[in-house]
């Protein structure tokens, strides 16, 4: 059986607590006080922009921490390099997804432009 390291097991932690915490944010904060939205929205932008998908992904797939290869990044291009097109693909896609949830959180959360792109900044 394979050991997983403890940097991969809090993402893969981490990972399902995030989308909880921003399903719970979408359906509980957007009649709260307004200082109370930004704050939810912030936070979980923030944390949702700290999963590394291409850590997590490199390393259940093929055993590797993508950080000791290539710019020792953990971004597409890096996985690209080490782990191949696909998974270079799921990578972007989870980013991408990651970006947008942030954004649509503060749009329906916070209903601002100004709050739109405070997610986006920090995601």
């Amino acid at each position: 059986m394979k050991r997983l390291s403890p940097s991969l097991l809090v993402q893969a932690v981490a990972a399902p607590v995030l989308i909880a915490a921003t399903v719970w944010t979408y359906l509980y904060l957007g009649d709260g006080p307004v200082a109370g939205r930004w704050a939810g929205v912030v936070a979980l932008s923030y944390l949702l922009g700290s999963l590394s998908w291409g850590y997590m992904l490199l390393r259940l797939r093929l055993g590797v921490d993508i950080r000791e290869f290539g710019s020792g990044r953990t971004g597409m291009t890096n996985v690209l390099r080490t782990g191949g097109g696909k998974a270079a693909a799921v990578v972007l896609a989870l980013d991408i997804a990651k970006g947008s949830i942030a954004v649509i959180l503060a749009r329906e959360v916070i209903g601002s432009q100004a709050g739109e792109v405070t997610a986006a900044l920090l995601v």
